[in-house]
């Protein structure tokens, strides 16, 4: 079975959004146990948000080696994903805002390094020009 770009889009995004969970970019925001779905009319199976994504990305994990199934549970993972996106209750982790924090601690670095050379290379310049003006430095 070959896939189409749109369906390695969709395995490509749930295969993304479990790394991103484990590695604590994305969380689940504690509302999703209160939060249930309704599996039947009879509201007798209610399940919290959090187990049914949970168990979308278990059925996912387990049959992302299944060229049968994959796509399949790749999609209703996908469809579970954005329903939480657009329901709010996936948040920003610690793993992202470390992330930003030591991007910004770097690029401050970077910046002292670019001031410093910049320096080194003013001083280089004016010392290459008194040179050539027949000076010695």
């Amino acid at each position: 079975m070959t896939e189409n770009p749109s369906e390695n889009d969709a395995i490509r995004k749930v295969e993304t959004f479990i790394q991103r969970c484990h590695d604590l970019d994305y969380v689940f925001s504690p509302e999703t146990i209160k939060l249930v779905v309704h599996k039947s009319e009879a509201y007798s199976d209610r399940i919290p948000w959090a187990n049914v994504i949970a168990d979308a990305m278990t059925t996912y994990t387990l049959n992302k080696g299944n060229p049968d199934n994959r796509l399949t549970a790749a999609e209703e993972c996908l469809g579970l994903i954005n329903k939480a996106f657009a329901a709010g209750i996936v948040k920003e982790g610690p793993g992202l805002i470390n992330k930003h924090k030591e991007g910004q601690a770097k690029v401050v670095e970077l910046s002292t390094k670019v001031d410093e050379l910049t320096a080194d290379n003013l001083f280089l310049k004016a010392k290459i020009d008194l040179m050539d003006s027949g000076r010695k430095f």
